[in-house]
């Protein structure tokens, strides 16, 4: 160990005590998430998404764990739905927005850098530069 270094600990590392905040995580992340899909059926977007079992299910079962226990199931429910339907929306307004053929589809991404890219695609289109696709 490096003197001072604080040990960090993997988010999975919580699922053993909270299995049954897992799989609301997971049920609900998915109804989310397709709720999105058909969102962006209904609506024609030319973008649709293939959803990853990874940020389905490590994003939503840590917030189900965290919504669960300060909450309790209805807030659990509620926000790993709104978080998948994020997930899926938010992915492909970043697709759209730098066309891209893909993007990481977890929550920071769809959310934080999401802003991210739209400030630096700005700036980019400022100093004439374009996104490569």
């Amino acid at each position: 160990m490096l003197p001072g270094a604080v040990a960090g600990v993997d988010c999975a590392a919580l699922f053993s005590f909270a299995p049954k905040s897992v799989v609301l995580g997971l049920m609900f992340g998915t109804i989310g998430q397709l709720i999105g899909l058909l969102l962006l059926v209904v609506f024609k977007s030319p973008i649709f998404l293939i959803p990853g079992f990874i940020p389905l299910f490590f994003d939503n079962a840590t917030i189900s764990i965290y919504a669960n226990h300060y909450g309790g199931w209805k807030a659990s429910a509620l926000i790993v739905t709104i978080n998948g339907l994020i997930q899926i929306l938010g992915s492909a307004l970043v697709i759209y927005l730098v066309n891209l053929l893909w993007w990481q589809g977890s929550s920071d991404y769809s959310t934080i850098w999401l802003g991210i890219t739209a400030l630096l695609k700005f700036v980019g289109s400022l100093l004439g530069i374009t996104p490569a696709a």
